[in-house]
């Protein structure tokens, strides 16, 4: 065992360390995920800054946010949450719940935005 373990540091420092290479390159990818991750929740909260609100309820946490645009440019907010995911109009009023008989962004024609945040996608808060 004593062998294998030291062939095995021989060989990352005798020129394989391009290993390292492929491993560290992941692990910056994953670190640029998650700083996306956070500017895109930070740049909701700004833009939106009732979210907060939201985000902060622990009763039903956000699973996801999406910035949501109808083709005239005005701007919603639909946001998932453990319970029910509302359609909200920019200025935080409740626009829309989607139910087993209506999805309210395909209802009012929305396309996504440029901001989105999903909890699943970020390792920590």
């Amino acid at each position: 065992m004593k062998n294998v373990l030291l062939n095995a540091i021989m060989i990352l420092i005798l020129g394989c360390g391009t290993h390292l290479g492929y491993a560290q390159d992941a692990v910056n990818s994953d670190a640029e995920s998650i700083e996306i991750e956070k500017t895109q929740k930070a740049l909701l909260i700004q833009k939106y800054g009732w979210i907060q609100e939201h985000l902060q309820n622990k009763d039903h946490p956000v699973e996801s946010i999406a910035e949501m645009r109808h083709a005239n440019s005005y701007s919603f907010v639909l946001i998932k949450t453990s319970q029910e995911t509302v359609l909200y109009d920019n200025g935080g009023s409740r626009h829309c719940t989607d139910g087993p008989d209506i999805n309210c962004a395909e209802y009012y024609k929305l396309s996504d935005g440029e901001l989105k945040w999903s909890k699943s996608d970020q390792t920590e808060e």
